[in-house]
């Protein structure tokens, strides 16, 4: 519990430090990273792994995260500056901006295609790789969409749990982690 509060005060200053114009590109990776920790912990309850599937699971996860990583924290930089500079950018730059967030997401379509297939040989079926895939889309997604919307890291952590809660029908809980 001790480390959870010291977790998510790290997280309030950083997250504040991610809402001003200026954002040194370490902090956006140091949210990165902190929020990849949620994400691992969320995987883990939920995929519910039996012994054969773990090793060759999370191999290929840490490869996983390890390559969306780079696209990844530079999306969040783009959606950080864009917000931090909305009545400053000119359309020009508004439009270079978007279109870079695009490249980047089908960059991410690209390794999500690539690891799904190593997804499907470290779990037990098919399905049991789908479903890994679809929960880590909808925790990127509610991670970036709350991002977005300028939401501090315990209250993006705690609506995305909310979320899952919802979808999952209350088999996964913010006090369990």
């Amino acid at each position: 519990m001790k480390n959870l509060k010291i977790t998510i005060a790290c997280c309030l200053f950083l997250v504040s430090m991610v809402s001003h114009a200026q954002v040194p590109k370490d902090s956006v990776e140091i949210i990165y990273e902190l929020w990849g920790a949620e994400h691992r912990k969320t995987v883990m309850l939920h995929m519910q792994l039996n012994e054969s599937e773990k090793m060759a699971f999370w191999s290929v996860y840490q490869q996983y995260c390890d390559a969306m990583k780079i696209s990844e924290v530079e999306s969040l930089q783009i959606i950080v500056f864009q917000k931090s500079n909305i009545n400053e950018l000119k359309e020009k730059d508004k439009f270079e901006l978007y279109e870079e967030l695009l490249e980047n997401r089908c960059v991410q379509t690209k390794i999500r295609f690539k690891y799904y297939k190593k997804f499907r040989k470290a779990l037990s079926s098919s399905s049991r790789a789908e479903e890994f895939m679809e929960l880590d889309r909808f925790l990127r997604s509610a991670f970036t969409s709350e991002l977005q919307n300028n939401r501090l890291f315990t209250e993006i952590s705690e609506a995305v749990m909310q979320a899952m809660n919802l979808k999952y029908n209350g088999q996964i809980s913010w006090t369990e982690r």
